[in-house]
């Protein structure tokens, strides 16, 4: 017992003022660690007790199941289960955690689960046996909303993912009577519109299947498809103007210059090879240029900034495209063409980067310029807002379609 009396508190008084902290220090920390804790029991290699009070919630693909920990000899619950004849599955969950998925399903259907507390050694309970009402997986559902359509140069994908699943979306072409894979697209936004170009304007058999990340595959989808015609517009025939209103002065002692948009230099984490304006001059900003020719425009390719730095920072988010073929800077020469926005697909906040997010700035983002355009000669990129910055980084610019013959 510790004599709190208030003799020895004066006794203590006369010690050094250091030993006097210390010793009530060390005092406080005795009477703390006299006090009662509950602890977990020592690990003896008993073998737990089986999970209780199991819940199943069923979802597509996939079902949650919550239970509650009996004993504090658990270290983990574990899931077996089959998700397709001769394929088994595990998924573990801490003994802290209330709940676990299975998931990686083929097809809807009724399913076997076992769950086991497991201890020390691997010691596992008695299992219990649960059954889940799988709803049908996202890589089937998918794959019935996809619709294939013809655009210029190739064909779109429009695609539905209300799960939100992370699927890859594979596109096929025949060629000479063989299948040949055209390219893969990564996708877990809700709903978003993919596209494939370089192809002719002539009509051929494209086809489609969804694959999940447990490899689970979907069946083919086909569809005879003629791109429209198209061409890319011959870059060599650009030019800068430099009209009344236009900002275009690079941020980087003139390397980062806007001719850099047309050098064919889509992203390699250069700004020498980019556009970029001097940060201050506030929004919005445009710049102008001369494409040589009159065009009758389809579509054109932006790359923005593809660095995880940088992609999501001065690049574009809101823009506009003008048409004129008079070279001034008086607005009531041009016309507005289209309207532009840069997405995210993940939607994910500011600083956070998906796999789908990066495939999407790689591979340049597609606008179509609406049927029926007159011809133009001089563009305006009009750029509203940024992501997060003050000033605008553009990697390269593209542009399709085919000259006018009036």
């Amino acid at each position: 017992m510790v004599d709190l009396s208030l003799k020895n508190f004066y006794y203590y008084k006369k010690m050094d003022r250091n030993k006097f902290i210390s010793y009530y220090f060390g005092l406080a920390l005795a009477l703390l660690t006299c006090s009662e804790e509950k602890v977990r029991p020592p690990n003896t290699g008993a073998v737990p007790l089986s999970p209780a009070n199991v819940s199943i919630r069923n979802l597509p693909g996939s079902a949650i199941i919550h239970y509650t920990v009996s004993d504090d000899y658990t270290s983990y619950i574990l899931a077996e289960y089959e998700t397709k004849k001769g394929t088994i599955r595990t998924t573990k969950s801490s003994r802290y955690n209330d709940s676990l998925k299975v998931e990686g399903f083929a097809e809807a259907g009724i399913y076997d689960v076992t769950l086991y507390a497991v201890g020390e050694g691997e010691k596992r309970s008695e299992g219990v046996k649960i059954q889940v009402a799988i709803g049908e997986p996202p890589y089937r559902s998918v794959l019935k909303s996809i619709q294939l359509k013809a655009t210029f140069g190739g064909v779109l994908l429009h695609v539905e993912n209300p799960d939100t699943a992370a699927l890859r979306i594979v596109l096929l072409t025949k060629e000479s009577g063989n299948q040949k894979l055209v390219e893969t697209f990564y996708v877990k936004s809700q709903e978003t519109t993919l596209s494939s170009r370089g192809f002719e304007s002539v009509k051929r058999e494209f086809g489609v299947f969804v694959r999940d990340r447990f490899n689970n595959l979907s069946d083919t989808i086909y569809n005879k498809i003629t791109p429209l015609f198209e061409q890319q517009l011959d870059k060599n025939k650009f030019k800068e103007l430099n009209l009344d209103g236009d900002f275009n002065t690079p941020n980087n002692s003139s390397r980062s210059r806007l001719s850099n948009l047309w050098d064919g230099i889509t992203g390699n984490g250069n700004a020498d090879d980019l556009f970029a304006t001097i940060m201050g001059h506030g929004f919005p900003q445009f710049f102008s240029f001369d494409l040589g020719i009159k065009a009758n425009l389809s579509r054109f390719k932006y790359f923005p900034r593809s660095e995880k730095c940088c992609a999501y920072k001065n690049s574009p988010r809101f823009f506009e495209i003008w048409g004129s073929n008079v070279a001034s800077g008086d607005w009531s020469h041009w016309t507005k063409l289209v309207d532009c926005e840069m997405d995210k697909p993940s939607g994910s906040p500011d600083g956070e980067y998906s796999s789908e997010d990066v495939a999407y700035v790689e591979r340049g983002i597609d606008y179509e310029f609406p049927v029926g355009t007159p011809p133009f000669r001089y563009l305006r990129f009009k750029t509203l807002e940024v992501w997060a910055s003050g000033n605008i980084a553009i990697y390269e610019l593209t542009f399709f379609g085919s000259e006018s013959v009036d």
